[in-house]
């Protein structure tokens, strides 16, 4: 079985941000991650930002 794939921080925030801009399909599939993961990686960001905007 493989081993699962890591990502750093800033990969991570630029994938997100280019999903912001041609939407989270067209990202995962040009950037070859899973889509799965990108909206893993959206959601989390979204909560965040809900967060801060509320405290």
């Amino acid at each position: 079985m493989d081993k699962p794939r890591t990502y750093e921080a800033e990969y991570k925030k630029e994938a997100v941000k280019l999903a912001k801009e041609v939407g989270a399909k067209m990202t995962s599939e040009s950037l070859k991650i899973p889509y799965g993961t990108l909206y893993d990686w959206i959601e989390k960001v979204f909560i965040r930002q809900a967060i801060n905007t509320h405290s």
